[in-house]
């Protein structure tokens, strides 16, 4: 049998909390053995840490990112939103667009008896919206196409895989700078909003094609200049009442960019 009002001093010694020292140790000084144990407590918590990659910008209409935390402690790592106007996921990390804007997912780790909490990560990314353009097709100019027409000013050295919906009930899927369906043709004359999702990386008027047609830019979604300059020059009636930001992602020549768009005045970044 165990002793009960034993005194016991152990010197500077800690025990493991969690483990079988520290249930022995509550048994033991508890109220039917009332021992009491002279130590050094309780060992500290292991402190841990959370890695968490950066999320790329993803459109709305795509497959949302899968955050990928890891904590040190190799516990598992919970998620949480900070921006759930834009954005939810689940504990373990599914993630739904809700609207467009910046997505800030949290990732947390709580600890257990050995670790600490880890402090919290963050990593935020932006969920792009369609990139929307509206034109009139009767503005042409030397080098544009017919009065019944749009050609989107797609370039040779661009990357493209994605669906235009032309606004007057056509859409088709573009996935190479020359494919002949960069042309649209309407029944007739007239103003249309053009619509495009995925991914457009390559843009360039240079003071050529349908540069008078393009009247507005309200949304700039997955649209990525490219990096040759001369984009919007002289697209002269362009205005532009997206309230988001150009992705400039593998831009850094901003060359006559804007040049000759006289009626524009926003904001790219």
């Amino acid at each position: 049998a165990v002793q009960p009002n034993v005194v016991f001093t152990g010197g500077t010694s800690k025990y493991t909390p969690g483990g079988s020292a520290q249930a022995a140790r509550e048994s033991l000084t508890g109220s039917l053995r009332n021992w009491q144990i002279m130590d050094g407590g309780m060992a500290p918590l292991v402190s841990q840490t959370i890695a968490f990659p950066g999320m790329a910008n993803t459109a709305f209409n795509a497959t949302p990112p899968t955050p990928g935390a890891s904590a040190s402690s190799q516990l598992p790592v919970t998620y949480t939103s900070a921006t759930t106007e834009v954005c939810e996921v689940t504990g373990d990390g599914v993630i739904t667009f809700v609207s467009v804007g910046q997505c800030t997912i949290n990732a947390d780790q709580a600890g257990d008896a050995n670790y600490g909490p880890a402090n919290q990560v963050q990593q935020t990314f932006t969920v792009t919206g369609d990139f929307v353009t509206s034109w009139n097709t009767s503005s042409t100019s030397v080098g544009s196409s017919s009065p019944t027409q749009v050609k989107l000013p797609l370039e040779d050295t661009g990357t493209y895989s994605f669906t235009v919906n032309w606004g007057d009930g056509n859409q088709n899927t573009i996935t190479a700078w020359n494919d002949p369906a960069v042309t649209h043709t309407y029944a007739s004359a007239g103003t249309y909003t053009v619509t495009i999702s995925g991914t457009i990386t390559g843009w360039r008027f240079n003071n050529g094609g349908d540069r008078l047609k393009l009247l507005d830019v309200s949304s700039w979604g997955p649209l990525k200049f490219g990096n040759n300059g001369d984009y919007f020059e002289g697209a002269e009636n362009m205005t532009a009442t997206a309230t988001d930001s150009p992705d400039l992602t593998g831009t850094t020549s901003m060359s006559a960019m804007f040049r000759g768009a006289y009626a524009f005045n926003q904001d790219i970044g």
